[in-house]
């Protein structure tokens, strides 16, 4: 569901215009920040604690990472994002390759 969700939301439409008025107001670029990253980030986090791994905001950044990919940039340029079957297919394969490679098989219920 945190993968499915967080490439939902970061190539939603309102996501995709809030970044792009972003680049240009550092205003409004803290405050995604402030209310984006820096909110939900924690919350993740703790929940990656809880699976018992040692270093949970680099275990977050990588389920980011295999989540998101590129998937942002290129809609942010332009390119249609993926849709809600795509999003599901990307979630699942970022979880199982999450978990293969942190290890958790036996802690993370499958999606």
């Amino acid at each position: 569901g945190i993968a499915r969700n967080l490439l939902g939301l970061l190539t939603g439409e309102v996501s995709l215009a809030l970044n792009r008025a972003a680049m240009s107001s550092p205003a409004l670029a803290a405050e995604l920040l402030a209310h984006g990253r820096h909110t939900t980030g924690p919350i993740v986090e703790g929940y990656l604690a809880r699976l018992g791994l040692d270093d949970p905001d680099d275990a977050f950044r990588l389920l980011y990472g295999l989540t998101v990919q590129d998937a942002q940039i290129r809609a942010l340029l332009g390119e249609a994002p993926p849709d809600a079957a795509e999003k599901d297919v990307r979630a699942r394969r970022a979880v199982d390759r999450f978990v293969a490679l942190t290890g958790l098989r036996s802690a993370v219920p499958r999606l």
